[in-house]
């Protein structure tokens, strides 16, 4: 914002004076979520990394392989080997072994994302588990201690004809963040719009106990051939942008892929751009408005954060959105 709008925007602090619009990215109970760093991983021989071996069998007994990788950041192109030791392109098997540092005391959310059937362990116990062969992602919340370490073991199944993928996000407490529930209230009180840029599942407990809106849940819609897809109708969050269609040119930067595309269910929201899966059936929001009081919350699935430092020509829809979102804030 400063370099190309010489504009200075503020970090929202609990004491800031009237606002027309926060933009938010970060879950209320963290920060952004960001690939876990080295630094905070240590194998079991004391190395810095995650150590990830390769296996013949889906149940995890003939290995191939071990080697060590700066972190839980998988991913392989569709007809590439895994790794040099080992010789087929689908139907691997790998399984990441480390433990992690907490760097301070607090709630983290940790998420997977997988290509394939995959779970993650901590501590021995099932924290996240995808069953679907075409893998997606799935985030839960965890509280952790600073500098005790917790014992993470991912295991993976790529048996889809597919790009390999297998990546272990978190997202670190902020000690100066303002206050979620504060930050609600003043949009209750004072007109403030919220516009949920970017993790809007994890906002949906406290928006639920804090307007008429409910969220039933999160569902992934899939690939378009599989019977999924986003689809928009013409309003002002969208302006300038095709509508009343589904969403494909240009918006082929934002609706993400595969199982990272998702939608949420919620009832009480104005929906503006829809996700739809066939099978099983299910209909949700991918953009919405939530009223809350004297303001509003614009929440939003799209891949728009993940777009607007991108130099490719698709990305422009990214920050036009987040514009639109912005405009509309102020009315």
């Amino acid at each position: 914002m400063t370099g190309e709008k010489k504009l200075t925007v503020s970090d929202y602090t609990n004491d800031a004076k009237h606002l027309d619009w926060v933009v938010v990215s970060r879950p209320p109970s963290g920060g952004n979520l960001s690939l876990i760093p080295t630094e905070q991983f240590l194998t079991a021989d004391g190395k810095k990394g995650a150590s990830i071996s390769f296996y013949k069998d889906d149940h995890f007994q003939e290995k191939i392989t071990t080697r060590i990788d700066k972190d839980i950041n998988f991913s392989v192109p569709i007809g590439a080997n895994p790794d040099a030791l080992v010789t087929t392109t689908e139907r691997y098997n790998a399984r990441w072994e480390t433990t992690v540092i907490p760097p301070v005391d607090g709630d983290y959310y940790l998420e997977l994302q997988a290509s394939g059937r995959s779970s993650l362990l901590v501590n021995g116990d099932i924290l996240i588990s995808i069953a679907k062969n075409g893998g997606g992602r799935d985030k839960q919340l965890i509280k952790l201690t600073k500098g005790k370490a917790i014992t993470v073991s991912i295991s993976l199944n790529q048996i889809k004809d597919s790009d390999g993928k297998c990546k272990l996000l978190w997202s670190v407490p902020e000690t100066n963040a303002g206050d979620p529930q504060k930050l609600l209230e003043r949009v209750a009180n004072e007109g403030t719009t919220l516009i949920l840029a970017e993790n809007a599942d994890t906002w949906m407990d406290l928006i639920s106990k804090n307007t008429k809106a409910t969220c039933i849940g999160k569902f992934e819609i899939g690939t378009a051939w599989l019977g999924g897809v986003f689809f928009v109708k013409q309003h002002p969050l969208f302006k300038d942008l095709p509508t009343n269609d589904g969403m494909n040119w240009p918006y082929q930067a934002v609706v993400r892929n595969g199982g990272e595309r998702f939608g949420l269910e919620v009832e009480g929201e104005e929906c503006v751009a829809g996700a739809y899966h066939a099978y099983p059936m299910k209909l949700g929001t991918a953009v919405g408005i939530i009223p809350c009081g004297k303001g509003q919350i614009i929440f939003n699935t799209l891949d728009v954060c993940g777009n607007l430092a991108s130099k490719e020509s698709s990305a422009e829809v990214a920050r036009k959105l987040l514009c639109n979102f912005i405009e509309y804030g102020v009315k």
